[in-house]
């Protein structure tokens, strides 16, 4: 199918389209033309991508999740040692997430306790570094 019959039925932009290709994440061939012809499961990695986004996966990040869905023929050992890892990383993450959510609820507290300048600064971690 071509990119605007593609982006349609995926609900994206065919700008979107190109930059997932450009990032990787699609493929397409070329018509004689120089057409994009793009395969009818590419409905679905654009569904996939989306859905990841939308729960804070990183682009960066689907490209070896994206290749499982291409490559029926890795071992299986791999593909759940990638699964595995992706996991963690998402674990990780969520962990990350109540500790901020524990945080903001401090946060909260300590301004509803003072009538005085709001506190809230004071208590602003400095920001790590590493990510």
């Amino acid at each position: 199918m071509r990119i605007g019959e593609l982006a349609a039925r995926a609900g994206v932009t065919p700008k979107t389209v190109r930059y997932y290709e450009r990032r990787g994440l699609l493929r397409a061939r070329r018509t004689p033309s120089g057409y994009r012809g793009f395969e009818e499961r590419s409905v679905d990695i654009i569904s996939t991508i989306r859905r990841a986004q939308a729960l804070g996966v990183r682009l960066s990040e689907l490209n070896d999740i994206i290749a499982l869905v291409r490559d029926e023929k890795l071992p299986c050992a791999n593909v759940r040692e990638l699964l595995a890892a992706k996991r963690r990383d998402a674990a990780a993450r969520i962990d990350e997430l109540h500790a901020f959510d524990r945080f903001l609820a401090r946060l909260e507290r300590a301004a509803d306790r003072s009538d005085t300048p709001c506190p809230i600064l004071s208590n602003v971690p400095p920001r790590r570094t590493g990510r």
